[in-house]
């Protein structure tokens, strides 16, 4: 019993799958993706056992003291960085900040503006240049500023100059700051509190950001919860155009009523949500119908059923991403961003400035808004860990499989027949090809003959036809051998013979 009911399993799965390729009508037509679900958990499991039992090898390899014991701590260290990083991204948020900080020059120049003028004693143009050289420190790449440049009578070469090697040069600092009351002791304090005040902007405006991302969640998953917008929703979806339909909006507004005119409690403050409520709702519902209508032959019941059409209307991306650049969303950031300058502490900004650099972190003055950072975008630990040690690495062990790819080909690419003559010179075609130097050979031959033309017409042609015997090859293949597995021909996955 132990070998004939895999056996029987294995056959019938096969024998479902074949027929649900030739029925595509419920329930055939779910089997495919809830033998999938099935995969994915059973795939997940076994990599957490791949991964215990990876530890638990290392762990015996230290404790017994083994040859390489040493990489097999480094493999354990690794684990258990990459554990506490995943499950409770520590310093996600100073991460993120300093991230956003360089990443956004505008809320730096804004913030070292006021503060040059309020508490340096900078006016006029000898602020803004001092704005903008700060700016201009965290973000090589920010333009130039010409006309300002101009006026001040500064050259361009002396600003990028200025911050060279990572640290300010001493010459060019002088000459564009000569004669404007700010040394360079006080431009590094310039420096360091605008980075704080725009720090504090970020530290007060993210969490106040993603709480009202959180809140637009929860007012989808309860249009998604609701039996009676659903059924509106599903009743309207099979042929008509759901865009400004009525009936629909109706009924969302019916099921969303209690949250929209409500409050948010957000920093110890209450916030009424009214006006941005009617923001969020209108970008839900609209987004919602549109990711529905997207969808390919929702008409047909068969195709599409409802739950994929509710999955669609309720994917968390349309909820998160009121934020998101784009004129869509700009309604939803502004609304958003009144409402930060009218109840967040503006800390040393005036109230002009302050809005300014509130609008900016909420992308309205041309940047990203990045409330909707997940645990492996910049920011986080996860994303530290992969750029600084996973990649170089990476890097590395390219780099060293470059080497071994060289000796392999000088190896095998000795002509003792024929056919092996025949690799060697498609081979050295199709190198050469590659890289300027074979075109600069060829130069003297007319259009058509030259290295990367032969190179492209082997890739095409030659090449093309042979992958596409052995994809052919392949195919019957896995045919024979699917054939052979489900009539139970095929017992060797099941191991001990095939008795």
């Amino acid at each position: 019993m132990k070998r004939e009911l895999p056996l029987l399993i294995t056959g019938a799965m096969g024998i479902f799958l074949i027929v649900q390729s030739f029925i595509p009508h419920p329930p055939f037509n779910e089997l495919d993706r809830i033998l999938n679900d099935f995969a994915l958990i059973v795939m997940v499991f076994t990599m957490i056992l791949g991964l215990l039992n990876l530890l638990y090898g290392s762990l015996r390899s230290v404790t017994d003291q083994k040859a390489g014991w040493g990489y097999a701590a480094v493999t354990i260290l690794a684990f258990l960085v990459t554990a506490v990083f995943g499950f409770f991204n520590p310093f996600e948020g100073a991460m993120l900040k300093r991230h956003l900080l360089e990443d956004r020059p505008e809320l730096l120049r804004v913030a070292t503006l006021d503060l040059a003028e309020s508490e340096f004693g900078l006016k006029g143009d000898d602020a803004r240049l001092a704005a903008r050289m700060v700016a201009r420190w965290d973000n090589p790449g920010l333009p130039t500023d010409t006309e300002l440049l101009g006026r001040s009578g500064v050259a361009e070469a002396d600003v990028l100059m200025l911050f060279r090697y990572g640290r300010l040069r001493p010459e060019p600092y002088a000459r564009i700051f000569e004669g404007r009351n700010l040394d360079r002791k006080g431009f590094e304090s310039l420096r360091k509190r605008a980075r704080q005040e725009a720090g504090a902007v970020l530290s007060a405006v993210l969490p106040f950001g993603r709480a009202i991302q959180d809140w637009a969640v929860l007012l989808q998953e309860t249009l998604v919860d609701n039996h009676v917008f659903t059924e509106v929703l599903l009743r309207h979806a099979r042929g008509e155009n759901l865009k400004d339909n009525g009936e629909i909006r109706d009924a969302a507004r019916l099921a969303l009523d209690p949250l929209l005119s409500g409050e948010m409690e957000i920093g110890g403050k209450r916030l009424s949500l009214e006006n941005l409520g009617e923001i969020v709702f209108a970008h839900l519902l609209r987004e919602g119908c549109a990711a529905v209508e997207g969808l390919e032959g929702r008409g047909d019941a068969a195709r599409v059923d409802d739950a994929a059409m509710l999955r669609v209307f309720g994917s968390r991306r349309i909820a998160t991403g009121i934020f998101a650049g784009g004129e869509e969303t700009m309604a939803s950031r502004r609304a958003a961003a009144s409402l930060a300058v009218m109840h967040l502490n503006a800390g040393a900004l005036s109230p002009e400035r302050f809005r300014l650099a509130v609008e900016d972190v909420f992308g309205l003055s041309g940047s990203e808004a990045r409330f909707h950072l997940g645990p492996l975008e910049k920011g986080s630990g996860l994303q530290w860990i992969y750029d600084n040690i996973y990649d170089p690495l990476s890097s590395t062990m390219f780099a060293l499989l470059a080497f071994f790819i060289a000796s392999a080909a000088y190896r095998a690419f000795r002509a003792r027949s024929s056919e092996a003559a025949l690799l060697l010179f498609a081979g050295f075609v199709v190198m050469l090809g590659q890289i300027p130097f074979g075109n600069w050979l060829t130069a003297f031959l007319p259009e058509g003959w030259r290295m990367s033309d032969l190179a492209d017409w082997i890739m095409t042609y030659p090449n093309m036809a042979a992958q596409r015997a052995i994809m052919i090859g392949v195919a019957l293949g896995v045919v024979a051998t699917a054939l052979k597995i489900i009539l139970g021909l095929e017992r060797g996955y099941l191991g001990g013979g095939d008795d």
